[in-house]
């Protein structure tokens, strides 16, 4: 296979808790997400999150991406956006399928 297969997700803009966002339910919208992702047949080698994890830049929101993120059966790769705060986005990682870095590179073979 020649084609290497990844899901793409951007401006997650989480809160803490339950928090809505223009009266939208955030944290139940991404489960639903997450859960379709785990769904899928295809061979998906990563996720990545580019950016604007948080909406608020709270270290409660980063918790909350943790425990959503670390529901999703393949390796997260995220990356700050504007909204992000990057020490926090550099330190909230689960040591499990969660990474985090300034720079990532994929080798691809």
């Amino acid at each position: 296979n020649d084609f290497m297969r990844f899901v793409h997700l951007t401006d997650s803009h989480l809160t803490y808790a339950n928090q809505r966002i223009y009266n939208i339910p955030i944290r139940e919208v991404h489960l639903r997400i997450v859960d379709e992702i785990n769904k899928l047949n295809q061979d998906i080698e990563f996720v990545i999150h580019t950016g604007d994890i948080s909406d608020d830049g709270s270290a409660e929101s980063y918790t909350t991406a943790v425990e959503i993120f670390s529901m999703i059966n393949r390796s997260v790769y995220w990356i700050a956006g504007n909204h992000d705060k990057i020490n926090s986005v550099l330190n909230f990682k689960n040591g499990k399928n969660i990474k985090s870095d300034k720079y990532f590179s994929i080798n691809v073979s």
